[in-house]
């Protein structure tokens, strides 16, 4: 994906530099529909493990539930999705782990080395609008101010799904360290896809979009 968004290019690898060697991260901008067929499933199935569970991990998962989408995955796939707290034990070996539910991002750094074992025993994590926030370098601060720390799976970025501007929280100020940093924006219905070997693709309707920072200009 080049620095103007609009689409994947030869240099995306050297700066989408995802942790890790197994598995798929895909962050969308927001909850993906199936209705009349999908591109981004046929493109996510043949890298599943479909022997494995699919889990729904949410802060309580007998809440509010993106019902359409977890009902049409059961459909496509024939299986149930299990809904799980991160308190559960074995979502971590899910073979598509699904994170819709905004409540466990300011978790997510305590269930970093489950999170870690789901990708490298080659799982897909796929976070979905506000959730995908927590797997840049930087995050929105709960409290304001300067941006908090994020996972860090991509290292130097901050992920803006849908509803999140750049101009926020002083994120164009955060753009100009002279470290390497760069924001990537995922609009409604688009979709991020990072794979093993370096992949980087976009398997949504929408093109994500990257804003390189003020470093990257002076390389």
């Amino acid at each position: 994906m080049g620095p103007s968004g609009t689409g994947p290019s030869s240099g995306a690898g050297q700066l989408f530099r995802r942790i890790g060697r197994s598995g798929w991260l895909v962050l969308a901008g927001s909850v993906p529909s199936l209705a009349g067929g999908s591109a981004w499933m046929d493109r996510l199935l043949p890298r599943m493990d479909l022997g494995r569970a699919v889990v729904w991990l949410a802060a309580d998962p007998e809440g509010t539930q993106p019902t359409k989408f977890l009902e049409d995955i059961e459909d496509l796939l024939g299986a149930p999705v299990d809904r799980q707290s991160p308190a559960e034990v074995g979502w971590e070996t899910a073979g598509l782990l699904l994170i819709t539910d905004p409540s466990p991002v300011s978790m997510l750094p305590a269930l970093r080395n489950r999170l870690l074992t789901c990708l490298e025993g080659d799982g897909i994590v796929m976070a979905v609008g506000q959730p995908a926030t927590g797997f840049g370098g930087a995050i929105r601060s709960p409290l304001g101010g300067a941006p908090g720390e994020g996972l860090g799976w991509l290292p130097g970025s901050v992920v803006l799904p849908e509803g999140e501007e750049l101009a926020e929280d002083g994120w164009r100020r955060w753009l100009q360290s002279r470290e390497k940093r760069f924001a990537i924006r995922l609009p409604a219905d688009s979709m991020l896809a990072l794979g093993p070997a370096g992949e980087v693709e976009a398997w949504g309707g929408a093109q994500p979009g990257v804003i390189l920072g003020s470093a990257w200009r002076h390389v």
